[in-house]
């Protein structure tokens, strides 16, 4: 398959992201990291429209200050991307904030341990 954009112009999107938006992104990786200090620190069930929330918040940054911002430039795709991301976060934020159907609980098993694992690879 061939993608509508070159390495070059991929690595451009992402450094006028960085260098436009780095007190944001820095902002947000500190409070990504904090919270999952809490998580992993914290003996009770973490509030889950807290975390829904943060998720929530998430989803709407890479939908707007990334695809919609940055990635539309070198992929018309990125308008869809876009869409779907900010789709994901309105519904996040219905079930787990406004509903708080989503429950999150803390666990000792193999696979919250390689959840831990890509969270700490994301971030």
């Amino acid at each position: 398959m061939r993608l509508p954009f070159t390495r070059e112009q991929f690595f451009d999107v992402f450094a006028a992201y960085n260098g436009t938006l780095w007190p944001g992104v820095v902002a947000l990786w500190i409070a990504s990291v904090l919270v999952c200090a809490f998580l992993l620190a914290s003996s009770r069930r973490p509030s889950g429209r807290i975390i829904s929330a943060f998720l929530a918040t998430h989803w709407a940054w890479s939908a707007l200050a990334y695809h919609a911002a940055f990635f539309t430039r070198i992929n018309p795709a990125a308008w869809l991307f876009a869409a779907l991301f900010l789709v994901q976060a309105g519904l996040q934020f219905w079930w787990g904030v406004v509903q708080n159907r989503q429950r999150f609980a803390p666990t000792r098993s193999s696979w919250a341990l390689l959840a831990w694992v890509f969270i700490a690879y994301a971030l």
